[in-house]
């Protein structure tokens, strides 16, 4: 099932004896065909392969969820445009307001 979540774009947790190993998969977008090469690591900046199989053929290498210098796109943000869906931000910590709307306490 871990395998299944690192393909769709999960932080990988990986058991020492199969950290560096590399995962692939072919999946199903609609009517799009992908292939998906990962390295299974910890790092959030490790790359991933997609390869558009038949139909446009694009190819992508992407960090997987941390974005990085000399890239506009991560893999979990290419997998949120190919499903259509939003962006939500959520502060990671109760200090991290500066993207929330602060609200007057109610009387």
């Amino acid at each position: 099932m871990g395998c299944l979540r690192a393909l769709l774009g999960a932080d990988v947790t990986v058991v020492p004896g199969l950290r560096g190993r590399t995962l692939a998969g072919t999946l199903l977008i609609g009517d799009r065909r992908f292939r998906i090469v990962r390295q299974l690591g910890t790092t959030p900046n490790a790359r991933v392969g997609i390869a558009e199989v038949g139909g446009r053929q694009e190819v992508w290498r992407l960090p997987a969820g941390q974005l990085q210098a000399g890239y506009d796109e991560t893999f979990r943000g290419w997998w949120l445009n190919m499903l259509r869906l939003p962006r939500i931000r959520v502060p990671g910590h109760p200090e991290d307001l500066s993207s929330c709307r602060r609200r007057p306490a109610p009387c």
